[in-house]
């Protein structure tokens, strides 16, 4: 019975492949196994929505699946194993609702993250007059959650279909606010009241057009540190481009020549540093939309990148997400197609849909995959796909939920990704400043790899892909053949910008924010400090020089464990802003001075980067803090300073901190700044 239903699929696949035009130089095969055993793959159900979350906060990624016409909600949780199970139905009570989209973050900053769930519109199991309303689950903390049924998130109930909820921070107070796009008359804007509530917002630029829309994205298109909307438009309308102006404000900005697009995707497909879009066209018909980003908040069609040029008819673009399947430091990226309308409507035109994987090939192209269980499985209606290393193995897994409003209830897919001898980095934040889950923040990471030096950059956001996460909060680097890491920069949303060197491959990273968004009190106070600050064209060039000099007495206590955990941070504030933040942190670098103190050396870092830092206690009230750092790998102050300026040195495991006071400077450049106190 196997090798005939083995059969039968291998023959539909072929029959697609026929069909649906494909751009492949060579054969190419995809090491993504499908997954045959398990609730997760055996459970049939109208499926929309998919999206990885470790909701009890074990290391392992859990798997939320949203569906429609359900008698209750799909968590399963990890077994760490390669398995799944799920979990009781008390454990998440389902609110009424269609499901149509699902996103985690940790609204309350509690440190447990958070799942909402859109309404959606009435499956094919449901009465046309049903009453859905969006959920909101309160992760507890316990390994259960709690559904609000009562406030503005959840007073919203079905008009004509919410579908993509979307977390950001906006007003970067610290919280995260939920823009929610649908087929309702307006999208909706929430924000966090910072008590655990939200409020409606009413009459804004986000809200206050027609239009039906099935998906958004964040992210800054105009390099100013705020996150900008872009919404993408169904009808003779191309894609609306929000620019956040700062305070809640946003002003609208064209930049797509596009129409009739409901869903977008984006990613730095070419690693230039910016962030790439798809959008998916409407319903039948159209192509991929791509557009590379030039860095000047204007982008690129392209129009020969090899990504599914043309849809035949009776098929559309159900799901598109990004992601580095083989680890060799380029985007791939996987489409999902469906038939539209469904059988047995369609007049024979479609009658499965089926997944399309494109490989990267670094040069701005791709290369379609023909072989491997993820492109030759049928499918139905892959509304949603999502990529998630769920066995901590460091390769991308992806889970495509089926279903939508298909005839019939297929069951999700879900692929195991077999690996290679790639190199790779996953890196989890933790906000403090920022909001807990890190959404908003870019995560930058340099190494040498495929034979030159190259950056890459993963911004962590809270829809991306259509109606769900396309990536957990997890960033996920590919690294081919690197055998070290330079650089791991966080670009927080709070504008703290943070450093780590000398990175070992192959490891889970976990981030924490440094808290230098305003100057800690209680400080032990330099009697006299100096700072000087090089920044030219040429960051190799660049230089920095922090000294503390003579303050209070200070004990070897003070300065905690830095050979074992604990880490430094060096904070530079310009007037009443953070100008600078660089974290140091704990382990072979440090090396105890007797029983007066540690020095920090980074051999790699000799001529980039930190270099040296010397911590001396005195209990004759002589201590000293010196810090040193050179070349590119410094972050990049912003010239000419503010006065005053203030220097920190913050431990993370101590409430000890070491603060120098500014007010004047024999130098203060584009260029250059110096200066002693007093």
């Amino acid at each position: 019975m196997r090798s005939r239903v083995k059969l039968l699929e291998r023959a539909l696949a072929v029959e697609l492949l026929v069909l649906i035009p494909v751009v492949a130089h060579a054969q190419l095969s995809a090491p993504l196994t499908r997954v045959t055993t398990g609730d997760v793959v055996t459970t049939p159900a109208w499926y929309w929505t998919g999206t990885w979350g470790d909701y009890d906060e074990d290391g392992y990624l859990d798997l939320f699946l949203g569906a429609a016409s359900a008698p209750r909600n799909y968590l399963y949780h990890n077994q760490h194993d390669g398995t799944f199970a799920l979990v009781d139905a008390s454990v998440m009570p389902r609110v009424p609702a269609s499901q149509h989209g699902a996103c985690w973050g940790d609204y309350d900053n509690d440190g447990h993250v958070d799942l909402i769930v859109s309404a959606g519109n009435p499956g094919p199991g449901d009465p046309p007059d049903s009453v859905f309303h969006n959920a909101l689950y309160h992760n507890n903390g316990d390994g259960t959650f709690t559904p609000l049924t009562t406030g503005a998130i959840a007073d919203e109930t079905y008009v004509a279909g919410f579908h993509a909820p979307n977390w950001i921070d906006y007003d970067n107070d610290g919280f995260l606010d939920l823009f929610l796009a649908g087929h309702a008359p307006f999208n909706r804007l929430f924000h966090n009241n910072r008590d655990g509530s939200f409020s409606k917002i009413a009459h804004h630029p986000l809200v206050d057009f027609v239009d039906v829309t099935e998906g958004s994205a964040w992210f800054d298109v105009n390099n100013d540190g705020r996150p900008d909307l872009v919404v993408p438009r169904s009808g003779p309308n191309p894609p609306a481009v929000y620019w956040n102006e700062g305070g809640g404000a946003f002003s609208l900005h064209g930049g797509f020549d596009v129409q009739d697009v409901v869903q977008t995707a984006v990613a730095d497909y070419d690693n230039n540093g910016f962030l790439d879009v798809v959008f998916h066209p409407n319903l039948s018909g159209g192509s991929v939309q791509l557009f590379r980003n030039n860095g000047d908040a204007t982008f690129t069609h392209v129009t020969t990148s090899g990504i599914l040029p043309t849809l035949p008819p009776g098929y559309w673009l159900a799901s598109f997400t990004w992601g580095d399947y083989d680890n060799d430091g380029f985007l791939d990226a996987f489409a999902g197609l469906g038939c539209y309308p469904p059988p047995p409507n369609n007049n024979g035109a479609c009658d499965a849909g089926r997944g399309l994987l494109y490989h990267n090939n670094g040069d701005g192209t791709f290369t379609a995959v023909t072989e491997g269980d993820l492109v030759t499985t049928p499918l139905h209606e892959p509304l949603s796909a999502s990529w998630g290393d769920y066995d901590n193995d460091g390769f991308l897994d992806l889970i495509v939920p089926d279903g939508g409003f298909w005839p019939t209830q297929p069951t999700s897919q879900l692929f195991h990704n077999d690996g290679n001898a790639n190199a790779w980095l996953a890196v989890e934040l933790v906000g403090t400043v920022s909001n807990r889950s890190g959404i908003g923040a870019r995560i930058r990471v340099h190494a040498t790899y495929r034979g030159a030096p190259r950056w890459q950059m993963r911004a962590v956001m809270g829809t991306n892909g259509g109606a769900a996460q396309s990536t957990s909060l997890r960033a996920n680097f590919g690294l081919a053949d690197a055998t070290a890491i330079d650089t791991v920069r966080v670009e927080w949303p709070s504008g703290i910008v943070q450093e780590l060197h000398g990175v070992a491959p192959r490891q889970f990273l976990t981030i924490t924010e440094p808290n230098c968004a305003g100057e800690q009190t209680g400080c032990l106070t330099a009697q006299r400090s100096a700072l000087w600050l090089k920044h030219v064209s040429d960051d190799t060039k660049d230089k920095l020089r922090w000294g503390w000099r003579k303050g209070q007495t200070t004990t070897l206590s003070d300065f905690g464990v830095p050979t074992g955990t604990t880490a430094y941070t060096l904070c530079i504030y310009s007037g009443t802003s953070s100008a600078l933040a660089y974290t140091i942190p704990g382990g072979a670098n440090w090396t105890a001075i007797g029983h007066e103190g540690f020095r920090y050396r980074d051999k790699t870092a000799a001529n980039d980067g930190i270099r040296r830092i010397v911590l001396k206690s005195g209990a004759d009230g002589k201590s000293t803090a010196l810090v040193t750092g050179i070349g590119v790998n410094l972050p990049d102050p912003t010239l000419p300073f503010t006065l005053p300026v203030t220097a920190q040195l913050v431990t993370s495991s101590t409430n000890v901190c070491f603060t120098s006071d500014i007010n004047a400077a024999k130098k203060n450049t584009m260029t250059l700044f110096k200066a002693k106190a007093p």
